[in-house]
């Protein structure tokens, strides 16, 4: 009968659980972080503008219109973001980071903001408007 098992210690508990659960940890695939198609990382990269000059715009912040996803723009304003399916759900990049909006001070936010469309394979750029010309 079960009930009459008893554990002397919890170091011995500890041991019977490890011995439990080894089985399962040792044949399941992939959880000794292995590298799989669905789990390699992805970039989508591009370039925040002004959208009166045309100029790179350094020092702004592009976001996912989920807002998981944010970075900085470089001094040319060039931003990156490396993503793996892991943090997107199991799905690409691309359609992780389907849409991305960039604001800086001095630049208009609106009453929304203005979403880039991302495309694979293409560099997104996203053009800011200066609040006084």
């Amino acid at each position: 009968m079960v009930s009459n098992i008893r554990m002397s210690s919890p170091w011995s508990t500890r041991l019977f659980l490890l011995f439990l659960c080894l089985p399962g940890l040792l044949s399941t695939p992939g959880v000794f972080g292995q590298a799989t198609p669905s789990s390699t990382g992805e970039t989508v990269k591009g370039t925040v503008i002004n959208s009166m000059t045309h100029e790179p715009v350094g020092r702004a912040l592009v976001y996912s219109s989920d807002s998981r996803f944010a970075t900085m723009t470089d001094s040319e304003g060039r931003f990156e973001f490396s993503t793996s399916s892991a943090a997107c759900g199991n799905v690409s990049a691309v359609a992780c980071l389907n849409s991305l909006a960039a604001k800086k001070p001095g630049f208009v936010d609106g009453p929304a903001p203005r979403w880039g469309a991302v495309q694979p394979g293409k560099d997104v750029t996203l053009a800011v408007t200066p609040e006084a010309l």
